[in-house]
């Protein structure tokens, strides 16, 4: 929410419809820019631009598209766009493929100069017709541009972030902001810092509210962004942000003026643990794809188990009638022992499964008062199946009486089971 004390440039809708060509996702007329301590009435003259574009992914080369229409647009305002490149890692059996970052392929398309480079030692900026580059660009990029290299241009650089920052500094600001349940997120366009990552003077900021925040995926969240993104980057051009008179924006802070980071996303980041809420564990698969965990089988084997196509549900009335009595009146429950290791201490919790009414998906119970429904599951080693079909099938047989057994046929007495339930539901 933005300080109603704060000024703001409020885009109208005319403008909007040619700012923002075809893009449908958030209603035009509630999006803000932030333009606190900026004067709008006039831009200062400069030089035509020289500009090396640095980027990698989708969102980087849609930046470049919407560069290279404004060169064509106006080509008395930018003179040159190079394209900078990080090589592309090999990848399969053997790593014997190469698989290039998808802005090379826009690069290509458009005939613009492109150079590859994993890092900037040894290496000068490219001439232009003799003249030197003049402003650097880096969108997605991931290598730090080192001061040696901002100082040799003359209007040192430009940032564009997925993030209000100084929230969510990190490379994946995307992702964060769907673990940590935002409701509203936006685009920043700063400095390049001589410092490091995210640390520049914010020049522009585009706050966008996230929509139906608990169902969005990070796919679909950046999608929304990718547009805007690239329309705030030639905005900023526009009004000769770079020039070094600029007065930065005030930021637009969160709520509740707590800051969060946005790291790498490493392994560990996709793994579920029972500590989790399924409204978390929903969270973790939106932000960050297929997730894991690690189960137990009956015949003490340990694997790792990747799950997908999460969802909340409400708790069944079954379940919770046996979390009450402990017993089995119908006989559809099944044991699953979760185990969580991390190098130093394990834990395994026992949880009871059912078959969801689709007969295909199962459901456990989670902290809270929602369950977890799981569509499928791929078991290492195994194809991707159905989750009743993967793990339905391979957990604790029941005993006549209804008590469980594990795969010795030693009997797992229910107050043991209930304590660990008690762990669990609480």
């Amino acid at each position: 929410m933005v300080s109603p004390r704060r000024p703001i440039f409020r885009v109208s809708t005319q403008a909007l419809g040619c700012l923002f060509r075809g893009y449908t996702h958030v209603p035009r007329s509630t999006l803000y820019f932030n333009s606190a301590h900026r004067r709008l009435y006039s831009s200062p003259a400069a030089k035509p631009l020289r500009i090396l574009f640095c980027g990698s992914d989708d969102v980087s080369a849609a930046s470049l598209q919407a560069l290279y229409d404004e060169q064509k647009r106006d080509p008395s305002s930018i003179a040159s766009i190079d394209v900078l490149c990080r090589p592309g890692k090999p990848y399969g059996r053997g790593l014997k493929k190469i698989r290039e970052v998808p802005l090379i392929a826009t690069a290509q398309s458009l005939g613009l100069r492109t150079h590859m480079r994993d890092t900037f030692t040894g290496w000068d900026l490219p001439q232009v017709d003799g003249e030197s580059i003049n402003l650097i660009i880096a969108v997605s990029f991931g290598l730090f541009v080192p001061p040696r290299v901002l100082n040799s241009t003359e209007y040192d650089g430009l940032n564009l972030h997925l993030s209000l920052l100084p929230d969510l500094r990190g490379p994946s600001p995307v992702h964060y902001a769907i673990l940590n349940g935002y409701k509203q997120t936006g685009i920043t366009l700063q400095t390049l810092s001589p410092i490091g990552f995210d640390h520049g003077k914010i020049l522009l900021q585009a706050p966008v509210s996230i929509p139906d925040p608990e169902k969005i995926t990070r796919g679909a969240l950046q999608d929304i962004l990718i547009p805007i993104s690239a329309d705030l980057l030639i905005r900023g051009l526009r009004e000769k942000v770079y020039l070094p008179q600029t007065t930065p924006v005030e930021p637009i802070l969160p709520e509740n003026k707590i800051l969060a980071l946005a790291p790498k996303i490493k392994p560990e980041n996709r793994r579920l643990l029972s500590k989790m809420t399924a409204e978390e564990m929903a969270r973790v698969e939106r932000a960050f794809g297929r997730v894991w965990v690690g189960i137990k089988f009956s015949d003490g084997g340990r694997k790792r188990v990747i799950l997908e196509g999460l969802e909340t549900v409400p708790m069944p009335a079954e379940m919770s009638d046996f979390y009450a009595t402990h017993e089995d009146k119908m006989g559809i429950f099944k044991s699953l022992t979760i185990v969580e290791d991390d190098g130093e201490t394990r834990k395994e919790t026992m949880v009871a499964m059912m078959k969801a009414p689709d007969g295909h998906s199962i459901i456990i119970p989670a902290k809270g008062d929602r369950a977890l429904l799981i569509r499928n599951a791929t078991i290492d080693g195994s194809k991707k199946n159905k989750a009743a079909v993967a793990l339905y099938g391979k957990s604790l047989e029941r005993g006549s009486d209804g008590s469980w057994f594990d795969g010795t046929g030693e009997l797992i007495y229910w107050d043991a089971f209930s304590s660990i339930w008690d762990t669990v539901l609480d």
